[in-house]
């Protein structure tokens, strides 16, 4: 099915442009993101398909796919929320809030605040690699519980899949044809046949599925999630990652995914631990931003300590050592910028729990660079807060075009 996207009271677009230094942001939300091509659309309401979503100006614009694992779980590609920028300022959109329009396959809804969530983490994985795109598996902890059915992840092992000539069915919201120019309002589903990866280079944990002419998720669905029916049962086994850029849906050139089994014992480490909230973007001197300190866990936490160090001058009101906080609770920590000591200010920040659960965050203040800050979680090895670094998802979908090409 192909289709224009309507917009109703909020517009829901994705603009393509010619030229990235003019336009960045629009030209990366239509030409770098995977899409499903030659698929249908699908009715009712998806629980497990979610629409990550940033606002500019006066619109909402649909960047990534991703599932809901929990109720206040949503895993999605690593690329669609890394924040590792190429230098030390903020990318894109590092500034932008991401929310989560959930429980509805149709975008015009996504005006309606009963069908959106606010993202209060971004959990990254440690050892993702935003060049090979290795390890490309990301989580979202939701500012409050989605109520409704979960998506439930799959338990065979990758070669299993491959013996069983597994039907993959992929969902997402991007463009419907291959130039990548008519984007539905829909929520579009494809199946796909596992495959063997044609492509040179494939990092460990990713499997391909497609590779049938004009049948294909490729740009638009980036995160989103693909499925494996299983005694009765849709299983959730892959993460849109990447595929052939500019020729989606071409004979042979199957969608990548992350192979969601092998991250299992992560994702269920990452659900009991402290984590801290977005980064906090400073813009000028004397301004005060918050940062919030939440247990992810099913216990109770005591917060046993809070530390702040930085090249910058700062001021901090501890509002979380001493704390116990409840599953799901969380703190704040006020954080005021009184001046520079360099251009690039490093920033860490660093909670521990009485029994000895750690969440560090490090991020940057650079108030005379082109936007300021970028987030260091991911370039750390440490799971944290983050937004959208556009500009490095295009140089790693820049080199996936050279990947792409048969062996």
């Amino acid at each position: 099915m192909t289709e224009s996207v309507t917009p109703l009271f909020v517009p829901i677009s994705l603009v393509r442009c010619l030229l990235l230094s003019l336009c960045l942001v629009p030209f990366l939300s239509s030409a770098a993101l995977p899409r499903i091509v030659g698929g249908e659309s699908v009715a009712g309401e998806q629980w497990q398909a979610v629409s990550l979503q940033y606002g500019r100006g006066n619109g909402i614009y649909h960047f990534c796919g991703a599932s809901i694992i929990a109720e206040r779980w949503l895993l999605t590609a690593a690329h669609c929320v890394n924040a590792n920028g190429i230098d030390a300022n903020r990318d894109g959109l590092l500034d932008q809030p991401v929310s989560a329009f959930i429980g509805q396959s149709e975008l015009g809804l996504s005006n309606r605040t009963d069908y959106r969530l606010e993202v209060a983490a971004i959990i990254i994985h440690p050892d993702f690699d935003a060049y090979t795109l290795a390890n490309d598996i990301a989580l979202l902890y939701l500012a409050d519980a989605v109520t409704g059915p979960t998506a439930a992840l799959g338990e065979e092992h990758i070669d299993e899949l491959a013996q069983n000539n597994a039907i993959h069915r992929a969902f997402g919201w991007g463009a419907t044809d291959r130039a990548g120019v008519n984007f539905p309002s829909t929520l579009q589903q494809v199946d796909l046949e596992h495959i063997t990866c044609q492509y040179n280079d494939v990092p460990q944990h990713v499997y391909c599925a497609g590779g049938q002419a004009l049948k294909d998720a490729c740009f638009g669905d980036s995160g989103g999630p693909a499925y494996v029916l299983q005694q009765g049962r849709w299983l959730q086994y892959g993460i849109t990652s990447f595929g052939a850029a500019g020729r989606c849906g071409s004979a042979g050139l199957p969608t990548a995914f992350t192979f969601v089994p092998a991250f299992k014992p992560w994702i269920k480490q990452q659900q009991g631990l402290l984590h801290f909230g977005l980064t906090p973007v400073f813009e000028r001197i004397s301004q005060r931003q918050t940062v919030q300190l939440f247990n992810t866990s099913t216990s109770a936490m005591n917060i046993a300590r809070v530390s702040l160090s930085s090249s910058a001058k700062l001021t901090w009101f501890d509002d979380c050592t001493g704390q116990r906080l409840e599953p799901d609770e969380f703190c704040n920590l006020q954080i005021l910028l009184e001046g520079q000591n360099d251009l690039i200010n490093d920033v860490v920040l660093e909670a521990i729990s009485e029994t000895g659960i750690t969440a560090i965050k490090r991020f940057a203040i650079a108030l005379e660079a082109d936007n300021q800050v970028e987030d260091l979680d991911r370039a750390a090895g440490q799971a944290g807060g983050g937004a959208i670094g556009w500009l490095n998802l295009f140089i790693a979908l820049m080199i996936l075009r050279e990947r792409a090409k048969l062996d």
